[in-house]
């Protein structure tokens, strides 16, 4: 899996981005052979002005197709990412639930009409 850090009016360190690869490890280390690339943008919404403007928005590629993207806003860098990361673990969570659900049925009905 790779993992793309963007920002967009914000710096950060090599502790964030090293933070970020581990958040990203930790919460879809069970799901890592589904996952392609996961990019994670970070952004400063009011610049100088402060406020509730740190965003985290991370986006999951997902091998052999499709996406999965979440995001968070707060003040502080390193709970944003948190939060995202953990709300595209749960999304990704329910997709793979619901598409493994559908194969089952699928599975259930053929082996039935072949009865």
């Amino acid at each position: 899996m790779n993992v793309r850090i963007v920002t967009r009016r914000i710096g950060i360190d090599d502790t964030v981005r090293e933070y970020i690869r581990r958040c990203i490890a930790n919460a879809l280390n069970r799901r890592l052979n589904r996952v392609a690339d996961a990019v994670i943008a970070l952004e400063d919404l009011n610049g100088p002005r402060g406020g509730k403007d740190q965003r985290c928005c991370v986006t999951l590629l997902l091998s052999p197709r499709g996406s999965v993207r979440a995001q968070a806003t707060g003040s502080d860098i390193w709970s944003v990412v948190d939060r995202a990361v953990q709300k595209a673990a749960r999304q990704l969570d329910r997709l793979l639930e619901s598409s493994w659900s559908s194969r089952r049925r699928l599975y259930r009905r053929q082996q039935f009409r072949a009865a």
